[in-house]
């Protein structure tokens, strides 16, 4: 297996990497006219990185994306957490929607009491767009490293008919 020269770290003062996710890619093609929806999305020509722009700043620790475009709006979810990284009861997802992704709005947010939510996940299905995420037990307050255990983590989804009311 050979790494894309794009991905390839060099020694030094290197350059940035200018690799986007299959939605980023698709979403910069179907801009261009150079992709639409019947095509597929395997084999799609590269993609320059022209610009990066923050979609959202709430004061928190704001990560793992996942973006998908239904029905001609673009969602963006992630997991936000005023606490900073590790297991937090105070960590839930967030849930963003754009006609063409310039102008971001809240549309959802939610957390499960006394778990920490994260890694957010988008599947359209059958019409209807639904989040999954996993969750982990940690009580009214940060969880330990020592004592993480798997039999603590759960999954949880939330769905929506119209990217709006979930």
């Amino acid at each position: 297996m050979t790494i894309d020269k794009s991905l390839k770290v060099r020694t030094g003062g290197g350059r940035s990497r200018n690799v986007l996710t299959r939605a980023e890619r698709l979403a910069k093609l179907q801009e261009n006219e150079r992709w639409s929806d019947s095509d597929s999305v395997f084999g799609l020509p590269k993609v320059r990185v022209a610009n990066v722009r923050r979609v959202f700043h709430n004061g928190e620790h704001n990560a793992f994306t996942d973006l998908i475009r239904v029905k001609g709006t673009f969602y963006l979810t992630f997991r936000s957490w005023p606490d900073g990284h590790m297991v937090h009861p105070t960590a839930t997802i967030i849930f963003l929607s754009s006609p063409a992704a310039r102008q971001w709005k809240q549309v959802h947010r939610f957390g499960v009491e006394k778990r920490d939510t994260r890694d957010p996940l988008f599947l359209a299905f059958k019409n209807r767009l639904f989040v999954y995420t996993g969750t982990w037990y940690s009580g009214e307050t940060t969880l330990k490293y020592e004592d993480y255990d798997l039999n603590k983590h759960l999954g949880y989804a939330t769905v929506s008919e119209d990217g709006m009311n979930w």
